[in-house]
């Protein structure tokens, strides 16, 4: 009985959890592609409302949609066909790309520590924040290996990109920033979530922002040990 009781309550995971996007993605469409409205937002929402409103452990709902989790990783290895189609123009364009992404990096990592201080963060909850620029699977392990907490890393990340995929988009209308450039401005800021975005946008937009997330993550992972060995 305990085996068919987890059976249906993995059913009903993922069954929410699948429904609940399937009418995040309905609303985006009907909303015109409204940048508050991304299904990665308002599904999120739906979910944490109903876990909230039912008293539900988010472990047991983790543990309940692990499926999709396990899903998830090949469709992130999926990123780099993009990647691979614009290779040559992501080439020609390395360079600027980089030089945006570690200043972009350098700039986030010195207003978490003015942020940190002006606020008089703990070590747990500075060592946290530092991390909140990249995707959270690369978050986690960046903030749980010197000390800091996993869960609030990953929770920041995907509020980070949450926020600042609107921001991002707006900027780059504001600026009027290519199809390239705002990839890059999606992949670096809002991580995952910008890049879905940039699946609505079109290959070049997720190509950059594919790249962006990839390459800014392996800034980070190399930039943050050596600002927790200053800072510590």
């Amino acid at each position: 009985m305990e085996g068919a009781g987890t059976l249906a309550w993995m059913a009903v995971g993922l069954a929410a959890t699948v429904a609940s996007y399937i009418g995040a993605r309905a609303l985006y469409g009907f909303s015109g592609r409204h940048p508050l409205l991304l299904p990665v937002i308002t599904a999120t929402l739906v979910i944490s409302s109903g876990l909230w409103a039912l008293d539900i452990d988010i472990d047991d709902y983790t543990a309940s949609v692990e499926l999709l989790s396990w899903l998830l990783q090949p469709v992130v290895v999926l990123l780099a066909v993009p990647i691979y189609i614009h290779f040559e123009a992501l080439r020609r364009d390395l360079p600027d790309v980089l030089t945006v992404l570690l200043l972009g990096s350098c700039i986030s990592i010195a207003s978490v520590l003015g942020l940190a201080l002006l606020l008089a963060l703990g070590d747990v909850e500075s060592i946290s924040a530092l991390s909140k620029s990249v995707t959270s699977p690369v978050s986690m392990p960046l903030a749980d290996a010197p000390g800091g907490d996993p869960i609030l890393a990953g929770g920041l990340s995907i509020l980070t990109g949450i926020i600042a995929t609107p921001m991002s988009l707006v900027t780059a209308r504001f600026l009027g920033l290519s199809d390239a450039q705002t990839g890059v401005l999606l992949g670096l800021n809002a991580h995952a979530v910008g890049s879905a975005k940039a699946a609505d946008l079109g290959m070049t937009p997720l190509a950059y922002s594919a790249f962006s997330m990839a390459a800014a993550s392996l800034m980070f992972a190399v930039i943050l040990p050596a600002v927790h060995a200053l800072t510590g």
